[in-house]
């Protein structure tokens, strides 16, 4: 917890005994054992532990610990700006289960918090897309096209997290993150890391996948009731092909195939795009 930072004998004794108990339930899985970070956290222990206390450590100086009245007063008196934990597929419930991220993704858990401060202010819920698909490590990714080489932000390959994987942009998957996870505006970013490319294309339906996970007239995937299915339907995404649309790329100094590639996402996303980057100093945002 927060609060427990400001002791280190405490946090060490804690990160102990998560360790212990992380431990415990790899021992479960064979494969587990074979694995390089596995074995790393076997041999190297006292590092890690040393490593990540001195982490915290550093962290908690340079932050403050507030109690949860100031915490909600604060969200009632300025502006706050709430990030998603991670892509809206990688939620826990409406996501690709079991590839994904153990937590709510979407607005919710930001809308409880200012519901619990009691905030009566304008509340804005922004979805980001980048301009093409990207995924890390394992699970279904029906637009991935190993040919397609956009260069890296800030993410890559690694070790924990596995390959950072690109394709292209599905239209699909946007209307049904959409579904579960509304916005009131929606961004495009990472356009200018498609230059280059001399046609682009964009998915907008899919072919051999189960009915029973997708509404052909909506073109969406179908909202699940528990993991059983959740994962049923990850499975059943592995074998999906995308339908394609394709269109010049962005070639040259002429933005009329940004537009085209814009106003075309728009349409089959049927959400006005408010806001982009799309130079290279891609940090800025532009509103149109």
């Amino acid at each position: 917890r927060a609060g427990d930072l400001k002791d280190r004998a405490l946090v060490e004794r804690k990160l102990r005994e998560h360790y212990q108990l992380t431990l415990g339930e790899l021992s479960v899985w064979e494969v587990a054992a074979e694995t390089k970070p596995y074995k790393e956290l076997i041999d190297n222990f006292g590092k890690f532990i040393e490593h990540y206390v001195n982490l915290y450590m550093e962290f908690a100086a340079k932050v403050q610990v507030i109690p949860e009245a100031a915490f909600l007063s604060t969200l009632r008196r300025q502006p706050v700006v709430f990030e998603g934990a991670q892509g809206a597929m990688l939620d826990q419930h409406q996501g690709t289960f079991p590839n994904c991220t153990r937590s709510t993704t979407t607005p919710k858990n930001a809308l409880t918090l200012l519901k619990d401060a009691v905030f009566d202010g304008q509340v804005t819920r922004h979805g980001l897309f980048r301009a093409y698909g990207t995924r890390h490590g394992a699970g279904p990714f029906p637009t991935e096209d190993e040919k397609l080489f956009v260069p890296q932000c800030d993410n890559g390959t690694g070790e924990w997290q596995g390959v950072f994987r690109t394709g292209w942009f599905d239209t699909v998957l946007a209307r049904t993150a959409l579904g579960f996870s509304e916005v009131d505006e929606v961004v495009l970013t990472n356009l200018d890391r498609l230059d280059g490319i001399s046609k682009l294309k964009v998915a907008t339906n899919y072919q051999r996948l189960d009915s029973s996970f997708y509404h052909h007239d909506k073109r969406v995937l179908v909202p699940v009731k528990d993991y059983e299915e959740s994962a049923n339907r990850t499975k059943a995404l592995f074998e999906a092909k995308p339908v394609y649309e394709t269109m010049l790329g962005f070639i040259g100094k002429s933005d009329v195939n940004h537009e085209t590639y814009i106003r075309f996402i728009e349409d089959q996303i049927q959400q006005k795009i408010t806001a982009l980057s799309r130079r290279k100093d891609h940090h800025k945002v532009y509103r149109i």
